[in-house]
């Protein structure tokens, strides 16, 4: 969280642990305030390499996370807009 509070405000993280051994599995998620601040952190930390957060293969992998397909299905069927639906006049 540190290293990326300077790209934002991070209001969540979240790394990845093997459930048996509880050591990372080399990957976690940063959630920021909003979607320029985290792009401003992919701009600066795609590719570099960070002390303490690097993966033993050396480089940061950062990119912005996207809904899944079945995600983005369930939220189209179960939210409804605030607005109703005008009905068709004929």
């Amino acid at each position: 969280k540190a290293h990326f509070s300077q790209y934002g405000e991070v209001t969540d993280t979240f790394v990845a642990v093997d459930n048996e051994t509880q050591l990372s599995r080399g990957f976690g998620f940063v959630t920021f305030k909003s979607r320029e601040m985290g792009e401003a952190a992919i701009q600066e930390c795609h590719g570099r390499e960070v002390k303490g957060l690097s993966t033993q293969h050396g480089r940061l992998n950062v990119k912005m996370a996207e809904k899944s397909k079945v995600q983005k299905e369930w939220e189209q069927k179960n939210l409804k807009p605030d607005k109703p639906v005008a009905a068709k006049a004929e």
